[in-house]
């Protein structure tokens, strides 16, 4: 059996993820946080590439401004780490544990979104380890 730290990203993420295009109003974002009960989505341009992220936290700071008018790309976090479904559970945990996040959105080779890999993930295949 293979070591959780050996496995691969793939392996443990919840594959497909919910995502927003960045023109979208932050109206439209909160309905998607809602219906999809997520906490955060990924925010892509055009051509489907993940640019960005946006979290209840964003929609928070937001708060006061009309919902309707403000677009994505306005409140977005744009500087997000997004990881590969073939790096190492080990070193997405040291990059979740370094930043402080407990969730990573993960990318394929486009930069297209594939899934989410989260604490929760880890916490699971855990248990499972040492059942």
């Amino acid at each position: 059996m293979k070591m959780i730290e050996e496995k691969k990203v793939s392996e443990l993420m919840t594959h497909g993820t919910v995502s927003v295009p960045l023109d979208d109003t932050v109206a439209d974002v909160v309905r998607v946080l809602a219906e999809g009960r997520v906490h955060g989505v990924v925010v892509t341009s055009k051509t489907g590439e993940a640019v960005g992220v946006i979290s209840e936290i964003d929609i928070v700071k937001a708060l006061g401004r009309d919902f309707n008018k403000i677009k994505v790309q306005e409140i977005m976090t744009p500087d997000v780490v997004f990881v590969s479904p073939q790096m190492s559970v080990k070193e997405a945990a040291g990059i979740m544990a370094q930043k402080h996040i407990s969730r990573l959105f993960v990318v394929d080779e486009k930069k297209r979104p594939r899934g989410v890999f989260s604490i929760t993930d880890l916490i699971n295949e855990i248990e499972q380890a040492i059942i």
